[in-house]
């Protein structure tokens, strides 16, 4: 299955074949259901997962309406894609969901010349998760075939300790804590953490001004989210 043809029943062909072009990424698209196994498509050691889902309107709206906030929603019940987008325009998280609230978020939108979206950027600030790495963006987006769901994630493994984090000591330090084991379920708190909150902040500064001090992975990852967003906002 070529790349093109999994993305033209999700996506539209030109948009689908300008994420291809680019080299960056291969495909992960995520299919409904608990065992249903992600289609991997283009994959290269060298290139980023990008992550992949696509709903109608009706299934994103039954998705989300159990957990919208009732503090920025008149109703949620009945509430609209045009009452969501509303509140995503205004940098604010839609969903009361308690455990997103512990974590590090930076949410913005975007009018591009024929997709609206959403950026998310989102770290783990949690008192017994390590960091993800330099974190995870994830862009929803809305087109009149329906909502798509993308995301990237910088997989460096840092449950365990690594040159490139140990230097960052003014954002981080590492516990040692218990390992992970996901044979066995244990998630494990063994990894880096933010020294504070301001250091979540600083850091996140630093990635979107593609800092030299950071490491080269984590300057790749955002490079990668700002080719997303190039790529989603100019497509007409």
């Amino acid at each position: 299955m070529t790349a093109n043809f999994a993305f033209s029943q999700r996506l539209p062909e030109k948009l689908a074949k300008q994420f291809e072009d680019t080299g960056l990424f291969y495909f992960k698209y995520h299919h409904k259901g608990l065992n249903a196994k992600p289609d991997i498509l283009n994959y290269a050691p060298d290139r980023m997962s990008l992550g992949l889902s696509c709903i109608s309107e009706e299934e994103y709206l039954k998705e989300e309406r159990p957990y919208l906030d009732p503090k920025l929603f008149s109703n949620t019940k009945i509430a609209s894609v045009k009452d969501i987008k509303s509140v995503m325009r205004r940098g604010l998280r839609i969903s009361d969901r308690p455990s997103y609230s512990t974590n590090y978020e930076k949410r913005r939108w975007v009018d591009g010349k024929k997709l609206s979206f959403e950026i998310c950027y989102n770290q783990s600030t949690r008192e017994n998760i390590p960091i993800f790495a330099s974190g995870t963006y994830t862009f929803t987006v809305f087109s009149k075939d329906g909502v798509y769901r993308m995301s990237i994630a910088d997989f460096t493994d840092c449950r365990e300790r690594n040159a490139d984090y140990d230097a960052l000591t003014e954002y981080f330090y590492f516990k040692e804590g218990m390992k992970r084991d996901m044979s066995r379920g244990i998630e494990g708190t063994r990894g880096y953490y933010f020294i504070n909150d301001d250091a979540a902040d600083l850091f996140y500064q630093k990635l979107i001004e593609k800092d030299s001090s950071l490491p080269e992975s984590a300057l790749r990852f955002q490079e990668a989210a700002e080719c997303i967003e190039t790529i989603l906002k100019n497509y007409r």
